[in-house]
């Protein structure tokens, strides 16, 4: 018996401690041509996953600024990068570079 109740609090406490990882709040806008994971459905869309996540800040910053063009569909991600934060942009860096390229 008290391994049992040994064994549960265990487990309890490992899921207590245990970070659970939401995803970004922009993410389905990002995922409509890139995919939820990064990995772009759409032949010509780039994929994201496991890019470097300081890379991927700096390109969606430089969309943001203007500072580079959409190759793909003129001024689409420059639109779309100029309605993420600063908190936006870290945090679907960190989650495309997370993933797994495929």
């Amino acid at each position: 018996m008290k391994n049992i109740v040994l064994t549960s609090a265990l487990i309890a406490s490992a899921m207590i401690a245990a970070p659970t990882f939401a995803a970004p709040a922009k993410l389905a806008v990002c995922a409509a041509c890139h995919g939820q994971d990064g990995n772009s459905p759409i032949p010509g869309y780039p994929t994201l996953a496991g890019k470097d996540k300081a890379y991927l800040v700096e390109q969606l910053n430089a969309f943001k600024n203007d500072t580079r063009a959409d190759a793909v569909i003129p001024n689409n991600m420059n639109n779309q990068a100029k309605a993420l934060s600063d908190a936006d942009i870290d945090e679907l860096s960190a989650h495309f570079s997370a993933q797994a390229p495929k």
